[in-house]
């Protein structure tokens, strides 16, 4: 391990771009830390961490980390050498250094979201909602709890087939019962979190109603799914292990099929998820829409099918426990939602968290 100290909170991003607004702020929280992963086009790190206004802080080498691709192959090869440059993967060695670095609490967000969540709001006990008894479904759609503009909104990588369905709109009922939290999703304003059909058919940007003061978090139930993003997430330790981005898959689908294989070892453990009101703002980066279509063709035509394999899993909690992260690749393997790179990265993943657990 390098000479950064531990830190409790830490925030992972990575980036091409100069600091942006999200980046700074989030460089300036106090018992926060900072990893940023670099790649062959992020500037060089003395321009960078100038460009942060941090250069000149004799602290900051304690609370950001500008991790250079040769440190990236240094503290972690088996990762470096499975996941290609310039690719969104790379973020997922950011992951590994928190972990590494002591992390209780990793803030997953990108650089175009600027804002984090209130830690105080999920202090145990906490007020939320959560789904009444008898209205349980598969899939949960988050959004319309929220306040989205239109009748219908969803986050990107819910089912088409089920965005009119009531089914995936149940009760809710309020609740203070203590839970057991392994993941947040904060939606944000100005730029939801929605794929490229919504942004083609509808009006953005758009706010939702809902504050953190106006409306609880939204617990989901043990079985129930939803897609959540790597732009603005909570992840609680419980959780770490399921932070893998797939490699062989476009990045806007990565962390849609992480949500969900995450979720399906979370419920096997009784730990849930959350989404809350906006605590970020999206600034978006500049986006071809026709481009991010394409891109997000996997969403549209295997969500559904990827979601029922997982429950189909699970309804066996016997067979659901003996499925480890690497058969759990393999079997989405040979179902066509990952490519034969990504089994290669879910050993490269376990062996080098099983390694960096076994030094702690």
């Amino acid at each position: 391990m390098d000479k950064m100290p531990g830190c409790d909170n830490w925030a992972v991003v990575t980036t091409i771009n100069y600091p942006t607004k999200a980046v700074k702020s989030m460089a300036s929280l106090p018992n926060w830390c900072l990893v940023i992963v670099a790649d062959t086009k992020t500037p060089l790190e003395s321009t960078y961490l100038s460009k942060i206004g941090m250069k000149n802080n004799s602290n900051y080498s304690k609370i950001i980390k500008y991790l250079s691709v040769k440190e990236q192959t240094i503290l972690y090869p088996l990762l470096s050498e499975i996941i290609p440059l310039n690719t969104f993967g790379r973020k997922n060695i950011g992951y590994m250094y928190a972990i590494h670095h002591k992390a209780k609490l990793i803030w997953d967000f990108d650089d175009d979201n600027d804002g984090i969540a209130d830690l105080n709001d999920f202090k145990k006990p906490f007020d939320h909602v959560k789904v009444c008894k008898h209205s349980q479904n598969i899939l949960l759609n988050p959004y319309p709890y929220f306040g989205g503009k239109e009748t219908r909104t969803w986050p990107r990588g819910f089912p088409l087939q089920y965005i009119k369905s009531n089914e995936t709109l149940p009760k809710l009922c309020t609740s203070r019962r203590n839970v057991q939290l392994g993941i947040v999703q904060s939606l944000a304003n100005n730029q939801p979190d929605v794929d490229a059909i919504y942004r083609m058919t509808r009006d953005v940007p758009f706010n939702f109603r809902a504050s953190p003061t106006s409306h609880r978090p939204l617990v989901l139930p043990r079985g129930t799914y939803a897609p959540f993003n790597a732009q603005a997430t909570l992840w609680f330790a419980p959780s770490f292990a399921y932070m893998a981005l797939p490699l062989s898959v476009n990045g806007r689908v990565s962390d849609i099929w992480r949500s969900y294989i995450a979720q399906y070892f979370l419920h096997s453990k009784n730990i849930r998820l959350a989404f809350s009101s906006p605590y970020v703002i999206q600034d978006r980066n500049a986006h071809d829409i026709l481009r991010d279509f394409n891109a997000e063709l996997d969403l549209y035509q295997k969500s559904k099918q990827l979601v029922e394999f997982l429950s189909l899993q699970q309804n066996s909690f016997r067979q659901y426990e003996n499925l480890d992260f690497v058969e759990l690749y393999k079997q989405l393997y040979t179902r066509q939602y990952i490519e034969q790179l990504d089994i290669q990265f879910a050993e490269a993943w376990t062996k080098t968290l099983a390694s960096i657990t076994e030094s702690a």
